[in-house]
């Protein structure tokens, strides 16, 4: 069953100010002067507060709000870069590697999604996820009730 955007909206926001308290609570592993951010800012990684929310509920993963434009133009990106060049040697790499060929067949079918609200099933979540870290983008993952 569909879960309505307000709702998803609602559980965003709150693990965003969650997050947000974190960072700002030095000795949280997530305050800008702890190991971790520091690690996170070397590798070129967006803030835990910055990072898209994906909201599971049972077998369904949303993303809301900012996330949905961030998300799909990853998954934009992701298909761009994996099919530029030769397609002969695209070939090659597809048959080399089932996690990057699922990883393309679930861009495809998200990147050019509009809706208000993305909604990826947990089959094709694997998929989106290994996209989207191509992109430089880790994925919040959030229980839709906390």
């Amino acid at each position: 069953m569909a879960v309505d955007e307000a709702t998803l909206l609602a559980r965003r926001r709150a693990v965003v100010d969650w997050h947000r308290t974190l960072e700002s609570v030095p000795g949280s592993g997530w305050h800008r002067d702890d190991a971790q951010p520091r690690e996170t800012r070397d590798r070129g990684l967006a803030r835990l507060s910055d990072r898209p929310v994906g909201i599971q509920d049972d077998d369904l993963v949303y993303f809301c709000g900012p996330d949905v434009a961030a998300v799909t133009a990853a998954l934009r990106g992701f298909v761009e870069k994996t099919t530029a060049g030769d397609p002969e040697r695209l070939a090659d790499r597809l048959g080399e590697s089932g996690l990057l060929r699922h990883a393309l067949k679930v861009a495809r079918r998200y990147a050019d999604r509009t809706d208000a609200v993305l909604t990826v099933p947990s089959q094709d979540y694997n998929g989106c996820l290994f996209a989207l870290a191509d992109a430089g983008i880790v994925v919040v993952g959030a229980d839709l009730r906390g």
